[in-house]
């Protein structure tokens, strides 16, 4: 399909949430809701752990407990962020206190311009803690991908 030859509409109707891509996305299960990568991230994220022997089976958490998407067979709890770059906006996190671990690890997926894999970093709640800063105008704490970052926490996935 030549898409310089279709109008401004049409285009966007390719991408929009009732595009037929989006609808067999979501009959594979990949999306769920409207957060595009946010829910890629989550499937790689998914399907990465749970088609690694050497990492634990993640379930999704059936609790609606904010910051828990996943719970590890090994009984730990993972939030999973994620950005379309590295250099992408910082994820936010609401209602965290230092001393009263949300979570045991924060998966932070960073996918390509195509919407693939880059990488997967693993942070422990010392890691987080160390890493985010506190946005007083949202009053909310909020993590973003650094070169410092990266260097210095568990790559799962790709070349730092």
């Amino acid at each position: 399909m030549d898409y310089s030859q279709i109008s401004d509409e049409q285009l966007v109707s390719l991408v929009s949430p009732n595009s037929e891509v989006h609808k067999e996305l979501k009959r594979r299960k990949i999306l769920k809701t409207k957060n595009l990568v946010g829910e890629i991230g989550e499937y790689f994220t998914f399907k990465f752990f749970n088609n690694n022997p050497s990492l634990t089976n993640l379930v999704e958490s059936t609790s609606n407990i904010k910051n828990i998407d996943f719970i590890g067979m090994n009984g730990k709890r993972y939030s999973v962020k994620t950005v379309s770059s590295r250099k992408g906006a910082p994820a936010p996190f609401y209602k965290i206190e230092d001393t009263n671990p949300t979570f045991e690890y924060l998966i932070f997926v960073i996918l390509d311009n195509s919407y693939q894999l880059d990488l997967i970093l693993q942070l422990t709640w010392e890691d987080f803690i160390n890493y985010k800063n506190f946005n007083s105008r949202m009053n909310n704490h909020v993590i973003g991908v650094t070169k410092k970052m990266i260097g210095n926490v568990e790559v799962l996935y790709g070349t730092p």
